[in-house]
Parts: C-alpha cells; structure tokens; sequence
C-alpha cells in the first residue's frame, strides 16, 4: 500500500538545499505537503530522516525537484508503477 511505503531522505541537507532554493520556509512547506512544520524541521535537520511516500511526492512537487533527488527507497518500482515518479 503506497501510504505505508516510506521513504528515506538521502541526506538532510538536500531538503534544506532545496526548500532554499525555491524560497520555501518550514511552514510553506509543510502546508502543501499535508505534514507539520515540525516534522519538516526535523527532516531538515536530520533528527526524524523518513516521511511517507504521499508526503515526499508531496514535498519534491513543492520543491520542483523529483523524488529520488530527496529520498531514496526500497520499492521504487512501486511508484513507477503508479506514475508518481518517472524512473529509480
């Protein structure tokens, strides 16, 4: 089930890189990303590493950057699959 499957962030400062990049804050982000700011803060910091597939499809779309950029994952295939990222 795709709300279970979770991903992990490749490093935390990506997230940070690329929340500055395109000029969103914590709470932007978390807002169109259906999560808390702490959580956001927290990914970014890198004390909680991994979100939900929903959430960091989510998060990569706010940011315009594709998922595999952000988080790795064990079942890519998956997401392929449902069209929610382009290749692993």
């Amino acid at each position: 089930m795709l709300t279970t499957t979770t991903l992990m962030l490749i490093e935390h400062t990506k997230l940070r890189e690329a929340m500055d990049a395109a000029g969103l804050s914590t709470r932007k982000l978390a807002a169109v990303s259906g999560c808390s700011p702490a959580r956001v803060a927290q990914m970014a910091v890198g004390q909680f590493p991994s979100t939900s597939a929903i959430t960091a499809v989510a998060m990569a779309a706010a940011l315009d950057v594709e998922v595999r950029d952000l988080f790795t994952f064990p079942d890519g295939e998956t997401l392929v699959r449902l069209g929610l990222i382009r290749s692993v």
